[in-house]
C-alpha cells in the first residue's frame, strides 16, 4: 500500500508589514492562503505545518528579498 505525498509549492507576497502566503498542490489546488508578520519568524511559521512537503517557495523580488531569503533559508535549514 503506496501512500502518494505530492509536492507543495509556496507563493510570499511580501509587502513591508504583511506577507501574504499561498499553499497550492501539484494540480493547482490552494491548500492554505493566510497572512504572516514580514518576518522570517512569521512566515516560518506559517510554512511550518507544510514544510517537509514543500518543494519550492517563490517570492516577489523587492527590497526585502535578498533579506528574507536568506533569514528563511538560515531557519529551514535548522
Amino acid at each position: 500500500l503506496g501512500v502518494c505525498m505530492s509536492k507543495l509549492y509556496a507563493g510570499l507576497d511580501v509587502s513591508d508589514r504583511t506577507t501574504s502566503v499561498c499553499i497550492v498542490d501539484e494540480a493547482g489546488e490552494i491548500l492554505l492562503e493566510a497572512v504572516a508578520a514580514t518576518t522570517p519568524d512569521g512566515i516560518a511559521a506559517v510554512l511550518a505545518t507544510h514544510r517537509r512537503k514543500l518543494k519550492l517557495v517563490g517570492q516577489e523580488a523587492g527590497t526585502k528579498a535578498a533579506w528574507l531569503h536568506r533569514e528563511l533559508q538560515r531557519k529551514t535549514a535548522r
